[in-house]
């Protein structure tokens, strides 16, 4: 059964490529679930445009990207929180709490997915944070004070 997709599915393609699937696969739950539709001719012609316009607006966007990240380059962000007596922090920062932080601070939209941070960070002091989509990489640094109560 030949589909078009409607939406990026994980282990199948993105939006607008044209696969072959298993029939069964395809019904039940492709279509079944408005990710595909059937590839007639002129939904091809369609998918085909609407490809080329998505490539051009992920160029796009790849390319704003990799400018806002080389905007951070020099950047240092300071977060105050409370720590015990050795440095240690009470909740660690994670990668959803920095991509709040910098969306924020660019004015879009960043998934922690592109964040690069192996565990929570729980010591205060600067930390090295890496950034990367794609071909787009970026790090920058972020400062932990202690909170004065």
């Amino acid at each position: 059964m030949k589909i078009i997709l409607l939406q990026d599915v994980p282990g199948v393609g993105k939006k607008w490529e044209v696969k072959q699937e298993k029939g069964g696969y395809g019904r039940n739950y492709l279509l079944a679930r408005n990710l595909a539709i059937l590839a007639t001719p002129n939904a091809l012609k369609d998918a085909e445009l609407k490809q080329k316009q998505e490539i051009q607006k992920r160029a796009l966007h790849e390319d704003l990207f990799g400018k806002s990240l080389e905007s951070l380059k020099d950047s240092v962000i300071v977060i105050e929180r409370k720590a015990n007596e050795k440095g240690h922090l009470f909740d660690g920062v994670d990668v959803k709490e920095i991509a709040g932080l910098l969306e924020e601070k660019l004015k879009g939209e960043i998934s922690p997915d592109y964040i690069q941070l192996e565990k929570p960070i729980k010591e205060i002091g600067r930390h090295e944070i890496t950034i990367q989509k794609g071909d787009s990489k970026a790090s920058f640094m972020i400062e932990i004070k202690v909170k004065e109560n």
